[in-house]
């Protein structure tokens, strides 16, 4: 909330944390300030998960004078989540005050993550937001709006065991076709799940005991591929591929008739995306290890996968994202707390909707340490709404 939201007609939406899991519930406030009275039809508010692809083609036809080409566009959408409900206190004037709605609701589990790649007009997306419309009455009005995006992050399974790729007697043969002897690699990772920022061990089992040839360098190298499908299910149709090497370290060569085991470290970059699958777009990560044999010699590459996980911890509610609202927020009105049912979403816990929930109590103390006088006053605020509903008014200005 910043200091044009103080002075003007405004909504805004804050959430509880910044980061969420699928299946995990989510708390937010509706807060308006109005510093003029509004006629308000109805106070609309939307919940919307939508993954999306899209990319374009262009084919050649014919030849010569004949030659042309055409361009098709494909991809696809799938929405997730798409919910709408009233927030009590539409169909009215409504006078200048702040008024504050609590809200919450669960996420269905199995939801991807939040994600964005893209090249040029090509792209892949998936993105949870939501959307609070107070509409007003008159083709010239103009309607108070607040989005709040939501970042969602995918709880992927874990892996039955750490995977390695093995390349047994890999014949090395040069120009005319000299046989120059073969090479033995193995390799692993010392885990298979890692988060953003952490350092990886990528080991090296190399016999170059029955090589002619040195092994010049050791390239190490970590990939993302991410694949954007125009068909739900991941399968079928055209698809576009991403590729991007995000990180990469030279080692020293292996002379021949030599055979070492190599521990090579890479730190992950700490802004990576984590692994993902939806149902149009998956993302994957692998560690890719190339041996440069020679001019003469093509090089081995093996590669191995590894799963990206969402930052850990997430906060926790005594490490809040909205730690306390600012200084001039003083609600004179306060609903309480209203829960939006989502299709396929687990229950939401009973405390979340306890108009003295600790969240709820925290929107309304400016003092952020008085947790007592926060509960207090959070009570009192469902205690005159619920005066309010029993005489027939919503929202009076108290």
């Amino acid at each position: 909330m910043g200091g044009s939201f103080s002075k003007n007609n405004a909504c805004f939406v804050q959430t509880d944390r910044p980061v969420y899991h699928d299946g995990e519930a989510v708390q937010a406030v509706v807060c308006l300030n109005l510093t003029e009275p509004v006629d308000v039809t109805d106070i609309e508010c939307q919940l919307t998960g939508v993954e999306s692809t899209y990319w374009t083609e262009t084919r050649d036809h014919g030849a010569g004078s004949h030659h042309y080409s055409t361009t098709e566009t494909h991809g696809g959408t799938m929405q997730m989540l798409d919910v709408k409900v009233q927030l009590p206190g539409g169909n009215r004037r409504i006078p200048p005050g702040q008024y504050q709605w609590p809200i919450v609701w669960a996420l269905p589990a199995g939801l991807p993550s939040s994600f964005r790649v893209g090249s040029g007009g090509d792209g892949a997306e998936v993105t949870y937001q939501i959307t609070v419309v107070l509409h007003t009455p008159g083709f010239f009005s103009k309607a108070i709006r607040a989005v709040q995006v939501l970042t969602v992050r995918q709880l992927m399974p874990a892996p039955a065991a750490i995977v390695d790729q093995s390349a047994q007697e890999l014949q090395l043969v040069s120009c005319c076709c000299f046989n120059r002897g073969s090479v033995n690699a193995h390799v692993r990772v010392d885990k298979d799940r890692c988060q953003p920022g952490e350092e990886v061990t990528v080991i090296l089992d190399l016999d170059n005991g029955r090589s002619k040839l040195p092994v010049d360098g050791i390239e190490l190298s970590l990939k993302r591929e991410a694949v954007a499908y125009e068909r739900p299910g991941c399968s079928g149709g055209d698809t576009r591929r991403f590729f991007q090497e995000l990180a990469k370290a030279r080692h020293e060569g292996v002379p021949p008739f030599t055979a070492t085991q190599r521990r090579m470290v890479m730190r992950l970059p700490a802004d990576l995306q984590p692994s993902m699958q939806g149902a149009l777009i998956r993302c994957v990560y692998f560690v890719k290890v190339k041996l440069n044999i020679g001019s003469f010699v093509k090089d081995v590459r093996l590669k191995v996968p590894i799963v990206v996980l969402a930052p850990q911890p997430a906060p926790t509610p005594e490490e809040p994202f909205f730690s306390e609202p600012p200084p001039f927020w003083h609600p004179s009105v306060v609903s309480t707390p209203q829960a939006i049912d989502v299709p396929s979403a687990p229950p939401l816990p009973p405390e979340l909707l306890q108009p003295n929930a600790p969240f709820w109590a925290r929107t309304l103390s400016n003092s952020g340490a008085d947790g007592k006088s926060a509960a207090a006053a959070a009570a009192a605020a469902a205690s005159v709404a619920a005066a309010a509903a029993s005489n027939g008014t919503k929202y009076p200005v108290v």
